[in-house]
């Protein structure tokens, strides 16, 4: 699950992109309660356009609206920023093993040409 804001995530099942709205209610007997509401969206773009455009829907001026996007836009360039640092460090990992792996088969080669 990618945690997007406070009030919205979203996470992919098999079929399609599902966005998690979290938000603060009442259960049946009045007491507060944390409740989730799932949408579906064939396509992450309009997962997140739908979230933007839900966070305008109480707007009064543009510039509310204007602040609701670019709030879902920077959290979004922040979650997609530390996914790529997650990928570089992932990666550089995964090229240091092969690296080893392969030196590890050139001297079993060797061991064996040379008994």
């Amino acid at each position: 699950m990618i945690r997007i804001t406070d009030r919205w995530s979203v996470y992919r099942d098999s079929m399609q992109w599902v966005l998690l709205e979290t938000y603060m209610g009442k259960d049946k007997h009045g007491n507060p309660k944390v409740h989730q509401r799932e949408t579906y969206h064939p396509w992450l773009e309009q997962a997140l356009r739908s979230a933007a455009d839900r966070d305008c829907e109480g707007a009064k001026s543009l510039w509310a609206v204007m602040a609701s996007y670019l709030r879902v836009r920077y959290a979004l360039k922040d979650a997609v920023s530390a996914l790529e640092r997650d990928y570089a460090k992932t990666y550089a990992e995964l090229q240091e093993t092969k690296r080893k792996l392969s030196q590890a088969v050139r001297a079993e080669k060797e061991r064996k040409t040379a008994a």
